[in-house]
């Protein structure tokens, strides 16, 4: 790696950033004399970070933005809670009969409120968790992000990665179809042929999907801060080109970790979630006292009151797994900008940071 010391800014020439030896530093001054030009990487192409490094860098960025990115969460509830209202009102008066497993009080107008309540959560979930991927890897590069400008970043790549990822979703669909078409097939000829087809289908899926988890990771990142020209997916698939498993390994140590903390924070808030719902000492579900096989019908704001209670333990679940999800969101940035990933924030004002 080139030695630590000053260099030409790579995001503005017009300017001096300190090199520490591994990764760029926010300490910058005006340069407005000859420089020595950027420090040029000793490495192959398909050279990746060490994980040490990448680990640091990603919790440093992510204290050090601390502040706007509890902002943007705090922002995130406002909608959540439209959204909790919204679906309070669709199943207000609905029941499920356990005799013939029929639901009773369910009106077009409870549908209506209940999808737009979806449909908001979903956009809004979009849309922030895009400004926090501008935000985060802003600072990744040295540069800076108001809240604002990354809500309006967000708000603009929110059309770019949802279109992407209906196309996503439905070319998965496409291929699971054909895979049940293939063994229905194969059933047709010799239930032999069908087992092994099956066998098959269930294995190219598994290493299917784990292609596709990888190669989509950075469209979160690619959609808010790509250059709009360009293709969010494209981007997004061609960052672990020539480097696919020092990627996968990096997005599993982030998956595990989301999985362990997220797995602690959901068994924390969950009896805040369900009202009266427990499970006897012999192992039977029971709603207010009465095991669920001995109701003749559950009533759905029985079992989710919507009430003061409900309100904090979402309130507090959300923060939390929102938390647990910007760790996510800062190596995957982290790791987008150390596979040179392209964006367009050369086009924009750069702020001016001083030495600290």
């Amino acid at each position: 790696m080139p030695e630590a010391g000053w260099y030409q800014d790579p995001h503005n020439p017009n300017q001096q950033r300190y090199w520490d030896g591994q990764t760029w530093t926010e300490h910058t001054h005006d340069a407005p004399f000859t420089i020595p030009s950027a420090p040029q990487p000793d490495h192959s192409p398909d050279y990746v970070n060490d994980i040490g490094n990448w680990l640091g860098r990603s919790f440093k960025v992510l204290f050090a933005n601390a502040a706007p990115v509890f902002i943007l969460l705090v922002i995130g509830l406002i909608p959540g809670m439209l959204s909790f209202y919204l679906i309070a009102q669709a199943i207000d008066g609905v029941s499920l009969s356990l005799d013939d497993a029929t639901f009773s009080g369910v009106s077009s107008s409870a549908i209506v409120f209940g999808i737009a309540g979806i449909l908001v959560a979903s956009i809004a979930s979009v849309a922030i968790g895009l400004a926090q991927s501008h935000l985060l890897h802003r600072s990744h590069l040295g540069l800076s992000s108001s809240v604002g400008q990354s809500l309006v970043a967000g708000l603009r790549g929110t059309p770019r990665y949802i279109g992407w990822s209906i196309v996503i979703g439905l070319a998965a669909f496409a291929a699971i179809v054909g895979g049940i078409l293939l063994v229905v097939l194969g059933a047709l000829i010799h239930g032999a042929l069908a087992a092994l087809l099956g066998i098959a289908v269930f294995i190219a899926a598994i290493i299917g999907l784990v292609w596709l988890w990888v190669k989509a990771s950075f469209l979160n990142v690619s959609s808010v801060v790509g250059p709009p020209g360009d293709s969010a997916l494209s981007e997004s698939f061609g960052r672990s080109v020539g480097r696919f498993w020092p990627v996968f390994g990096r997005l599993l140590i982030l998956a595990l970790i989301g999985l362990a903390v997220g797995t602690v924070v959901s068994s924390i808030a969950a009896p805040g979630y369900l009202n009266g719902f427990e499970v006897g000492a012999d192992g039977t579900p029971q709603l207010g006292g009465v095991p669920v096989e001995d109701l003749d019908e559950i009533v759905f704001t029985d079992l989710i009151p919507y009430d003061a209670d409900f309100l904090v333990a979402t309130v507090i679940s959300s923060l939390l797994n929102g938390m647990v999800a910007l760790f996510s969101r800062s190596g995957v940035t982290a790791l987008y900008a150390d596979l040179d990933g392209p964006h367009g924030h050369e086009s924009a004002p750069v702020p001016a940071q001083t030495m600290s």
